[in-house]
Parts: structure tokens; sequence; C-alpha cells
């Protein structure tokens, strides 16, 4: 499971880094559908953000309630790995919503763009 939420936050990074030279594409060529596809893109970063999120607290939780496999782990191996959530949940929560708000600002900054050039 942690390898999904690894391939889903590479993911996030690769986005990112697509979205920032579509963005810079349509900030100086004054294209909206260059716009448009860079909050598509920051859209698609919250989603797999919250993908990612949503493996790591089954993970968390999963490990937290048992501690079994198909044979008897006594009890002193059960506690010597334990998952807390700590900073790091925190701020992909955060990254999450600011994603989202972003998209909803790269959305409006495309159809201000659109009504100015009719």
């Amino acid at each position: 499971m942690r390898n999904a939420a690894i391939a889903c936050l590479i993911l996030v990074v690769l986005i990112l880094f697509v979205s920032i030279i579509t963005a810079l594409i349509g900030l100086i060529a004054n294209q909206v559908i260059c716009l448009l596809i860079t909050g598509i893109m920051f859209f698609l970063a919250a989603f797999y953000t919250l993908l990612a999120l949503i493996v790591m607290h089954v993970k968390i939780n999963k490990e937290m309630k048992t501690c079994s496999t198909f044979t008897e782990i006594p009890l002193a191996m059960c506690e010597c790995y334990t998952m807390y959530p700590d900073w790091s949940l925190y701020v992909a929560w955060m990254s999450a919503i600011l994603f989202s708000l972003t998209f909803l600002s790269w959305w409006k900054l495309s159809s201000l763009i659109s009504n100015n050039s009719t």
C-alpha cells in the first residue's frame, strides 16, 4: 500500500512541473486553453493527493487496529512497528486544499481572459 501512495505523490510532483510550464505558456502567450489545462492539472493534483491520503489513512487504521497474519504474532512484535499520523499528513491535507483553491483560481482567471478577448 505504501507504494501506491508514493506513486500517487510522484504523479502529483510530475503534474505540478508540467502545470508550471503550461501556465507560463498560457500567461505569456495569453492562451485561454493553456490556462484551462493548468486548472485541470491542479484538479488532478488535488485528486491524486487525496487518493494518496486515503491509502495512508487505510494503512494507518489497519496497522493500529489489527496485528495478525496466518500465524500467532507475539504482542511485543506488534508494538515494535507502529505508524502515527504526524506533520506530513497535515501538510498533505493542506496541499490538497491548496490545489483545489488553485484550480478554482485558474478556472476563474481563464474565464476572465476569455471574456476580455471577446
